[in-house]
């Protein structure tokens, strides 16, 4: 009976801990102010500076971004997706904490334009 005390005991333990150690260890994102991001103002210039490179999306090797009129609503996604949930654009992670936020921060506002 002992033994099984103890063995309910360090399953209870092993368990918290086990639990505890899963949490979301991320940083809170910042909060948005969703109206003042917009492509022109804020996300061209990210691009240009993380993803217009040559062998990148310098149009090229890959497509480029071009103007905020040749983005369509899925390629504005999967570049939320890539750089924000997915986080592996740009492929060399060089990518500001700011930029990223903007770039959610830019999906949350419904992807303005100015």
């Amino acid at each position: 009976m002992k033994f099984f005390n103890f063995f309910i005991a360090a399953f209870l333990v092993l368990s918290a801990t086990h639990f505890y150690s899963c949490t979301d260890k991320l940083p809170e994102p910042t909060l948005c102010n969703t109206t003042s991001i917009t492509y022109n103002a804020h996300i061209e210039e990210i691009l240009n500076m993380n993803c217009e490179l040559s062998g990148c999306h310098d149009g090229n090797s890959e497509s480029d971004f071009g103007t905020y009129s040749s983005l369509n609503a899925a390629r504005m996604n999967t570049i939320y997706q890539r750089v924000v949930i997915d986080n592996n654009m740009p492929p060399s992670g060089n990518i500001s904490t700011g930029a990223v936020d903007s770039i959610r921060c830019w999906k949350e506002s419904g992807f303005l334009e100015n």
